[in-house]
């Protein structure tokens, strides 16, 4: 889902000072370069998900649900034997015709029988767009659900499920494929500039033909797409296909707007209005130069007044391993990991998470880094987005840090002081701290217990392996709050793999 055809945001800004190319409606270059080539990846996109939204809201879209039936189906029938052309059998069909999966052809199919998975548009689009988002997959003619659909129909996932079915429709199923019009691809690709549109001038009922005009002011070039005949102009023949894609079957499906038609002989005349799931879970990250994005985290750069002192124990250790730490304010769960990880002596070679209690609904929330491969068994929250403010407070001082999923390392985080910034101290800084940290894969609490024996022993038959292994010293009382220095969390993060 990431564009590597963006080009380097200073040139563009340079591009768009010399030579803007379209009325973006007062979007500055940084937010235009957002809207255009970030909008589809979830990793950067200026889009961003509320994760406090009411998952009634999300699953009563028509989409979503059939979504799930479809998955459900497909759960009680797998392995599903597919056709030899590879698509779904019959029976299924029919079943799908049966739990509403039919959409809009749900009539003329009753009446005129169901051949095969072909006859649906709506129903192969399901199909296409559950395998193109991992949640099915074809091995050997088969279909089953794959780790990923398992995972969202066993939990409470709907804010999940929705954003993945959302980057993917937007950014790689094809939209072109469900009409007559040719490719038009700009349409597609600029879908975050529509919604900034909806964003802006939707609270009320506006019509369709408004936003086909601002889009057409932006990308004038799209017009080129569409040459006039003798049925149709060349506007009323981008009006219709980018009132069809947009609108009816992108933000339409996924109950972003509502939309009021009215027929005309040669085009669609309507309105469109945000609907209250718009409202409730979509907003944008412009003018803030990217922020979002995991090369730039939430609170980096930004000025601050207080600073939170924290106590970091690992667990099970005796005499404790343990460190205290003031780190600014602004501080993302990133931004804390990175200081967690340089005041106890990790390396960051492992994954990481966060485990907080949700101050809406009591729950668990885990934060760090995303990994669809490895599902969290609660929701999952990408780290660079989420601030230590939101979720530490007077009443809310603790969660846990889990490092290295293999050795098991549990921390105890404690939010101990919220203090005025001192402006002669450079922050995070560790002020306090005890025992030095284990090996990394030492093999967690009992390894390391493992480890220290062995060390004590001279006369061990490993003990000379295991000094050398540890790279030729240990001192388990070793360690001094003054020695500890830490990386720029924002370098950090621009060394991680792409976590989406």
């Amino acid at each position: 889902m990431k564009r590597t055809d963006k080009p380097d945001r200073a040139a563009f800004r340079l591009l768009m000072a010399l030579s803007p190319f379209g009325d973006f409606d007062g979007l500055t270059a940084d937010d235009v370069y957002a809207l255009i080539f970030n909008a589809g990846d979830p990793e950067e996109s200026p889009i961003v998900f509320r994760r406090d939204v009411d998952p009634g809201l999300i699953e009563g879209v028509g989409l979503y649900r059939d979504v799930v039936d479809f998955l459900k189906l497909v759960e009680a029938d797998q392995p599903l034997k597919l056709t030899q052309k590879g698509n779904l059998p019959v029976r299924f069909c029919k079943k799908s015709l049966d739990t509403g999966l039919a959409g809009p052809d749900a009539g003329w199919l009753r009446e005129g029988g169901f051949r095969g998975e072909m006859d649906c548009e709506y129903l192969h689009m399901i199909n296409i767009l559950c395998g193109l988002a991992g949640l099915t997959k074809k091995v050997h003619g088969k279909l089953s659900l794959t780790r990923r659909g398992e995972a969202h129909l066993s939990g409470k996932r709907s804010l999940e499920l929705y954003k993945r079915l959302f980057f993917t429709y937007a950014a790689r199923f094809n939209w072109a494929y469900e009409d007559v019009y040719p490719e038009a691809s700009s349409i597609q690709a600029n879908f975050g500039f529509s919604m900034y549109l909806v964003c802006k001038y939707g609270e009320g009922p506006t019509g369709i033909e408004f936003y086909a005009d601002k889009f057409a002011a932006a990308f004038p070039f799209v017009l080129a797409s569409f040459p006039g005949s003798t049925a149709w102009t060349t506007g009323e023949r981008f009006l219709h296909c980018y009132s069809l894609r947009t609108f009816e079957r992108f933000l339409g499906r996924f109950g972003l707007v509502d939309l009021r038609w009215e027929k005309a002989e040669n085009t669609d005349t309507g309105s469109v209005q945000k609907s209250d799931l718009f409202d409730n879970l979509i907003t944008f990250t412009l003018g803030q130069s990217g922020k979002g994005a995991p090369s730039e985290t939430a609170g980096s750069g930004k000025e601050y007044e207080r600073v939170y002192e924290f106590k970091i124990t690992l667990r099970d250790t005796k005499p404790a391993v343990w460190r205290r730490i003031r780190v600014p304010e602004t501080y993302t769960f990133w931004d804390l990991h990175v200081a967690i990880q340089d005041s106890m002596g990790w390396f960051d070679c492992h994954l990481h998470e966060f485990v907080v209690r949700d101050p809406k609904t009591g729950g668990e929330v885990s934060i760090g880094i995303p990994d669809d491969e490895f599902p969290s068994p609660r929701p999952l929250l990408a780290g660079w987005h989420e601030r230590i403010s939101d979720w530490f407070s007077e009443e809310r001082r603790t969660a846990r840090y889990d490092y290295d999923f293999g050795d098991g390392w549990e921390h105890d985080i404690r939010l101990e002081k919220v203090l005025s910034r001192d402006e002669a101290i450079e922050y995070p800084v560790c002020i306090d701290g005890g025992m030095a940290c284990p090996p990394e894969d030492v093999g967690g609490t009992g390894g390391y217990e493992e480890f220290l024996r062995i060390l004590a022993d001279t006369s061990h038959s490993e003990h000379a392996e295991m000094l050398e292994w540890a790279g030729g010293e240990f001192d388990p009382t070793d360690f001094d709050p003054e020695a500890v220095e830490f990386d720029d969390p924002k370098e950090r993060l621009k060394a991680l793999r792409h976590p989406w």
